[in-house]
Order: structure tokens, then sequence, then C-alpha cells
């Protein structure tokens, strides 16, 4: 679905649209029979790869934020989230310990971030990495809307100087297998459209999005079949890692805290 020519896809969506409105009633009766999982306990912020004390004098520095995966919904312990497997792996493949922070929240979506970004002072970085798009895809967020928050974006994090954005795709919610058909593949129809939409805000103003080849969504999931498990946090975290150190997102300048 993410190959379709963008013509297609926004032919596909509008050819479905009529039975999507028809399918709501599905989703709200989905979404109310869901298991709900909360946000993982646990520090939002730490080192991989040593210790604080063992930290050089300018370490590798990451910031993770985004929706509900980067809070920790669908592991029982926040060291076990996507943000500190994406840090572990950094750690792991560079040979250099990494300090992380992590910025998410359940239910969140870009403009909300957006404004919870611009309302605190973002920890020193080389690396932003957002993780998000599943909120506006459910929430039917326009594209219009969504080019412009995803510039703020990364305006908001270029002009911080704390960090260089990276972006992750939209995930692919056609695989989610918690979302019942044909809900499923029209949220996927909705996601591939946001996503192209993303790449061509990211070539438009230099910004790295990262080319991940999802495996089957399926095999990732948690028992809720909507958030990443425990070893799917831990596989996505090493391809973002290896992404981000391999496709030209090469750090930004993080200047320490004094």
């Amino acid at each position: 679905m993410r190959r379709l020519p963008r013509f297609v896809l926004h032919l596909l969506w509008w050819l479905t649209l009529p039975l999507f409105v028809l399918t709501i009633p599905l989703g709200r009766e989905a979404k109310r029979r869901a298991l709900k999982m909360p946000e993982a306990p646990g520090e939002r912020h730490g080192t991989q790869g040593g210790s604080l004390d063992d930290l050089p004098d300018d370490p590798l520095r990451m910031l993770m934020i985004g929706e509900s995966p980067v809070a920790g919904v669908g592991v029982s312990e926040f060291r076990e989230s996507i943000a500190v497997q994406v840090a572990e792996h950094l750690s792991t493949l560079s040979g250099v310990p990494v300090s992380w922070a992590a910025i998410g929240r359940n239910g969140i979506r870009l403009g909300e971030l957006v404004e919870t970004l611009g309302e605190q002072a973002l920890p020193v970085s080389n690396w932003v990495i957002w993780l998000g798009g599943v909120n506006d895809t459910t929430s039917l967020t326009s594209l219009a809307s969504w080019r412009r928050q995803l510039f703020e974006l990364g305006r908001l994090v270029t002009e911080s100087g704390q960090g260089r954005p990276v972006f992750c795709p939209v995930p692919p919610l056609h695989q989610f297998v918690g979302i019942p058909q044909p809900l499923r593949f029209q949220l996927g129809l909705r996601a591939s459209m946001l996503d192209l939409e993303l790449a061509r805000v990211c070539r438009q103003n230099g910004w790295q999005r990262l080319e991940l080849e999802i495996p089957s969504a399926a095999s990732l999931l948690a028992a809720d079949g909507y958030h990443p498990s425990a070893s799917g946090a831990d596989r996505l975290g090493l391809m973002i890692a290896g992404a981000v150190l391999q496709s030209g997102a090469s750090p930004g300048q993080a200047t320490p805290e004094g």
C-alpha cells in the first residue's frame, strides 16, 4: 500500500469514503472493547551503554518524541519502550554511550505535541526522533493541517538549536490486527496518504525521513493488536537506530548543559 502512487491512494480513499462513514460505528465498538493498556512506569530519561559518571565529554544525546509507543504503551516497564531500545541500539551500533530522553503521551496528535514542546525547553540532543501519525490518521486530520504541523515541528526543533529533526514513517495501520476490517484497510490508506505528505515536507526542508522496511506488524504488536510489544519495540528500535546511523542523518551539534 505504501508503494502506491499518490493519485491512486487519493482515488481509493475517496472511492471508499462512503464505506468508511458506515464503518465508523464498527470502529467505535472495537475501541470500546479493545484492551486498554496504560503508559509504562519508569524514568523517561537515562543513559544506555554506560553510566552518567562514565560519559565522555561529548556523548551522543537522543530525544524521542511522539505518541503512545514513546510513552511506553504496550510494554510493562519503560525500560522496554521503543525510546530506550533506540538509545540502546544506537549505543551498541556506534560504540558510544547514549544519553536519552523521551517526551510522549497516549492519544496525543501532532498539533498538540507541537504545543507541548513549544511550552518547554527541549533536552540537549544530537537527534530529535519523532514517531507518530496514528492518532492523526484515526482523527482524520486534514492533509493541509498535517503539512503545516509537520513544518511547525521541524522548525521548532531546528530553531531550538537542541537537535536535528529525524522523522519515522507513519506506521502501517493496514497491518494493525486490533482494527477490524474493512476499517483497517481504509485507515491504512489514510496513513499512507499522511506518510506521503511527511516525505514531501521532509524533502522540501532538507529534514531526514527514515526509510524503514517494517515487517508484518502483527509480529511486533502487543496483546491489544495496536501498540508495539517489548519484542516489537526492540526490533523496531534496532531498525530505527540502524537507519539513523546509516542514512546520513548525522548528529547535530549538541551543546552540553552547564
